[in-house]
């Protein structure tokens, strides 16, 4: 991947900057089709697919976009609208100074890699959150990867600070499926998510499963999918984004929607559990971001 995406590079000089769709955004203002994605409306200076593109870039510090082979002028412009949008408030949640793109190291990718059997995935090896390529005629905010952008962003996190600063593969311990914590010395960020998937699985004392860990269990007979400890992180991650805009007052259609049936989130009636769960994601991000400060201050 490169700085712009491979679409531009392909094509030489991008010349979807004079296209249809670039000067009708620019006729009817590309501020009004926010609204689509997020309440309240969001009002940024940005007039073209090609600035959001760049806004990416630059103000997020992404290494690179990219959109694969099927992927027309249309749903670009739509996915970097709901991308900007979405980063922009995940930005709000877990205030870290629009460092999202871990200082060039994360790149997104719009229907170009995976199947469309997965809406969304983020590739540790290559360090990219795919979002699969909404089928023609879908509304962008039912079908395709929309929606899954904070799950696939929480992975991000999770295998970021793992392997470029803790010396593991990830924080959570990727696929595994433990329950006990760490022994020994570990990295703090370690023991930080290792609190975080304790509080998971256990109940307040715990001792015992909670009642959210065992509904897993019993539901995950031929795969282990929902209780590997990356995925358990994911879901808690995107539930606590979401939440926290709530708080205040925003909703992004775009950033997060129940990726899966609603019993594998922690319900509303576990709403103690659920607040436990949040004072460890809160320590979590303090530590990034702490981490994030100190890398910019060496440059």
């Amino acid at each position: 991947m490169t700085k712009k995406s491979l679409k531009v590079k392909d094509a030489g000089e991008d010349v979807s900057r004079y296209s249809r769709i670039d000067r009708y955004y620019q006729k009817k203002g590309i501020r009004k089709f926010y609204n689509q994605y997020r309440t309240p409306e969001l009002n940024l200076p940005l007039n073209t697919d090609q600035e959001l593109n760049d806004y990416l870039l630059n103000k997020f510090h992404f290494r690179a976009i990219e959109f694969g082979n099927w992927v027309n002028n249309t749903t670009r412009a739509n996915y970097l609208l709901g991308a900007t949008v979405g980063f922009y408030d995940i930005n709000k949640a877990i205030q870290f100074d629009y460092e999202l793109g871990l200082f060039k190291t994360l790149g997104i990718a719009f229907g170009s890699r995976g199947t469309g059997r997965a809406l969304a995935h983020f590739e540790p090896g290559t360090f990219v959150i795919n979002l699969t390529r909404y089928s023609r005629g879908d509304n962008p905010l039912n079908s395709g990867g929309t929606t899954a952008l904070a799950h696939e962003f929480g992975h991000a996190l999770d295998y970021f600070f793992g392997s470029r600063v803790a010396g593991q593969w990830a924080l959570t311990g990727g696929r595994s499926v433990k329950k006990g914590m760490n022994e020994g010395k570990v990295h703090e960020m370690v023991h930080a998510m290792d609190l975080i998937i304790r509080e998971l699985i256990f109940d307040k004392k715990h001792i015992t499963l909670s009642p959210y860990y065992e509904r897993l269990e019993r539901i995950s007979q031929k795969t282990d999918y929902f209780i590997r400890r990356n995925e358990l992180f994911a879901r808690a991650f995107e539930q606590y984004v979401q939440d926290r805009l709530e708080v205040l007052g925003i909703q992004n259609r775009f950033l997060t929607k129940t990726k899966y049936n609603r019993i594998f989130y922690l319900m509303d009636n576990e709403k103690e559990h659920k607040e436990r769960v949040y004072k460890r994601i809160d320590d979590l991000l303090k530590l990034m971001r702490e981490w994030i400060r100190e890398q910019k201050k060496k440059k």
